[in-house]
């Protein structure tokens, strides 16, 4: 019924200044919590369709993201029962806008922002603390990361989740973007993202076309 989105997640959030403005805005390098968000539906790409870049945007970065599965309905859980209620994980790739506009709050809530894999993997098949997770741009690496530099766990995540909102079974959690991209993404490009032991997501990069006149 949802997607909940995550930031500021990792250890190098506190310290890599610079890269995401939108960090510094709501002072979250102080917080001792995950910082959350629901995106909107149409945020979500099929799993045929590219990532789209909004006609405003200029500074559009890609990311890879581990996401996890809700299983089990519920509401303020303990970290020990969140990790339970993760039934189970896929890969998100997804495209986040840095220009000044349209601000923290719209620059992962566009259309066809975000495209989850198809294959969901059981999370106790998995140590959600240890996975890699890799990014290319049109077939060259360009950065990796790993879930060990997470600030939370994952049982510390959908906790907090829980604690805000009921949890349904089939509601995907997104635990943050690690990744630390020099330059852009436009059209024409490709992503291929990776998480270790999960799946891969290979997506196409268009820009949207309009006639409308664009305000941002």
């Amino acid at each position: 019924s949802k997607v909940v989105r995550i930031g500021g997640s990792y250890e190098h959030d506190l310290t890599d200044e610079g890269y995401n403005p939108f960090i510094n805005t709501e002072s979250l390098r102080d917080c001792d919590w995950p910082r959350l968000w629901v995106a909107p539906m149409s945020a979500k790409a099929k799993a045929s369709d590219p990532l789209v870049v909004p006609t405003f945007a200029n500074d559009v970065k890609p990311s890879v993201e581990l996401a996890v599965v809700v299983g089990s309905a519920g509401k303020n859980w303990s970290p020990e029962e969140a990790i339970e209620a993760i039934a189970g994980c896929l890969v998100m790739a997804d495209i986040g806008i840095y220009d000044s506009l349209p601000g923290q709050w719209g620059y992962k809530f566009f259309d066809s922002a975000m495209r989850f894999g198809t294959d969901l993997v059981s999370a106790q098949e998995l140590d959600l603390s240890s996975l890699e997770l890799s990014l290319e741009l049109n077939g060259e690496v360009v950065d990796t990361k790993s879930t060990d530099g997470w600030r939370f766990t994952s049982g510390e995540m959908v906790s907090t989740v829980s604690e805000i909102m009921s949890l349904q079974p089939g509601d995907i959690i997104t635990t943050g973007n690690p990744m630390r991209i020099d330059g852009t993404v436009d059209a024409g490009d490709e992503l291929r993202a990776t998480v270790e032991d999960v799946d891969t997501v290979v997506s196409s990069i268009h820009r949207e076309e309009t006639d409308a006149e664009v305000f941002i």
